[in-house]
């Protein structure tokens, strides 16, 4: 079973064209916000957590789909607790 098919990260267009380097700096930028807005208390939209889930950290696709369940209910967050919670660990 693959990942979630609707969310992709920024990277995606650049790893498409073979821009590993360009790919690996946004995605390195998207981290770097991120960081900022868990240090800030923002909860991250469901999205993030689809990447999470999609990308190889299940753990933290769950940890954010559950902030996003508490805030608010929705089929993409139930979405995103099923594959924060379904997801093979590594």
């Amino acid at each position: 079973m693959s990942g979630p098919t609707r969310c992709r990260p920024s990277s995606s267009p650049a790893r498409g064209r073979g821009g590993v380097d360009e790919a690996d700096d946004q995605l390195a930028v998207a981290d770097a916000v991120r960081s900022l807005f868990d240090d800030a208390g923002v909860v991250p939209d469901v999205e993030v957590a689809l990447h999470h889930a999609g990308h190889g950290d299940p753990a933290r696709a769950l940890a954010v789909a559950q902030a996003n369940a508490l805030a608010r209910s929705s089929v993409q967050v139930e979405e995103a607790l099923a594959w924060g919670a379904l997801t093979p660990r590594a």
